[in-house]
């Protein structure tokens, strides 16, 4: 039997995962702004709250009825929509296309990361806020709540690979994984992942797995946690290419005989952690 079949196999036995992978209902965020109490009453007036519009998918935020624009020495977008509820810091979650727009440089992290996030101006009717480390390009990412990451074979902090349907079908391969009590199994791309693939409403992508993307390791381990709960032969001739002396994976996998043989000839040892 072909090996990839087999590991198919095994996969789906114990993870509990359909054939066909788990599909993941994908939302397409726009460019927007989360504002701290500072940046509000900076940019709205003394007294002002963000006033709700519409509640979003994720358990407590919402669309407000505020507007902003963002402004640096090369350009300007208008009509940027503003997030509630107020959060700790400024944030501006962008896509690729309007920080060149912008002639920013960004970097690409998970909403709340700031590190190496660009400057630019905030400017609102009654005011201009200088958001200084604010701009990040929103990476792809995934939201489950306890019980989805568990019964998906999910971890917080993980990336797994991800294809999505459409007019020219896609495959992202470094979609992050968020766990949190209030989410909702949700998976969320940007303007220009979204019109890469030809994105339509209620489209849904596949969950194709962890592949050899993990997560960090717990403490007293080393290197990186794999979640795959197969590990092939070919598997671990793709993981010897990578990583001398030791890989850590999770206590319940499921490594293949001849996978045990690669790792051994290469002298890489095994340890199980979680």
């Amino acid at each position: 039997m072909d090996e990839q079949v087999i590991r198919d196999i095994v996969r789906s036995v114990l993870s509990g995962k359909t054939e066909a992978g788990v599909k993941v209902p994908i939302e397409v965020s726009a460019r927007h702004v989360h504002l701290n109490k500072e940046a509000v009453l900076k940019l709205f007036g003394a007294g002002t709250e963000l006033i709700k519009k519409r509640s979003l998918s994720q358990t407590g935020e919402f669309l407000s009825e505020q507007r902003v624009k963002l402004v640096t020495h090369k350009a300007e977008i208008a009509n940027v929509a503003v997030l509630g509820p107020e959060r700790g810091k400024v944030q501006a979650e962008l896509s690729v296309t309007d920080c060149r727009l912008l002639g920013i440089d960004a970097p690409v992290n998970l909403s709340g990361d700031l590190t190496g996030a660009a400057d630019l101006l905030i400017v609102g009717p009654n005011g201009i806020f200088e958001a200084k480390s604010s701009a990040i390009i929103a990476r792809a990412h995934i939201h489950a709540a306890p019980e989805d990451a568990k019964r998906f074979g999910l971890a917080d902090g993980s990336r797994v690979r991800v294809s999505i349907p459409g007019k020219r079908p896609v495959t992202l391969d470094d979609v992050s994984v968020r766990v949190k009590d209030s989410f909702i199994f949700k998976m969320h791309i940007d303007v220009d992942e979204a019109n890469a693939c030809g994105y339509e409403d209620g489209m849904a992508g596949t969950i194709l797995g962890p592949g050899h993307i993990g997560v960090s390791a717990a403490p007293g381990s080393s290197g990186i946690v794999y979640c795959e709960k197969l590990i092939t032969e070919s598997m671990a001739r793709e993981l010897i290419k990578t990583h001398e002396g030791e890989i850590c994976v999770s206590k319940t996998a499921v490594l293949t005989p001849s996978a045990k043989d690669v790792l051994l000839h290469a002298g890489v040892n095994v340890r199980r952690v979680g």
